[in-house]
């Protein structure tokens, strides 16, 4: 399973995220996506935030532990820290990381992109210009 990293808290970063999605699903149909915004936990519109928010964390440390590699949307220097954590994680375990930079005329974090095995342009990765063997060299790194 790849794990799918990225934030979705404004319109722009949940564009990001759906173009990538339609991306891979189309021309990866045979690998097994984690997006964790498509996960929901049972039950939680009657759990306290708190209750809420250590499922959610459960779910996708689970997510990432099972996870083969990870592919991130990265905004920059001031990405979203839960992108950061998980990057960090799967550092740490020494999975595979693509890191898809939104902008790359932003200032760029030194951990993020250090900690990648692939640094690649967002809309070039979506576009024509993406290596369509990437899950292949991802999952065999």
């Amino acid at each position: 399973m790849t794990y799918v990293a990225a934030p979705f808290f404004n319109d722009e970063e949940i564009e990001k995220l759906n173009l990538l999605r339609a991306f891979l699903l189309e021309q990866f149909p045979e690998t097994d996506f984690f997006f964790p915004r498509d996960h929901k936990i049972p039950n939680g519109e009657i759990m306290t935030n708190s209750e809420w928010a250590e499922k959610v964390y459960d779910m996708d440390v689970e997510a990432l532990r099972n996870s083969d590699a990870v592919i991130a949307i990265y905004f920059g220097q001031y990405s979203d820290s839960g992108v950061s954590w998980e990057l960090g994680y799967a550092s740490a375990r020494d999975m595979p990381i693509t890191l898809l930079v939104v902008d790359p005329k932003k200032d760029q974090n030194i951990m993020p992109i250090n900690s990648a095995n692939f640094v690649f342009d967002f809309e070039e990765f979506i576009t024509n210009n993406c290596p369509f063997d990437i899950i292949n060299k991802i999952n065999q790194k």
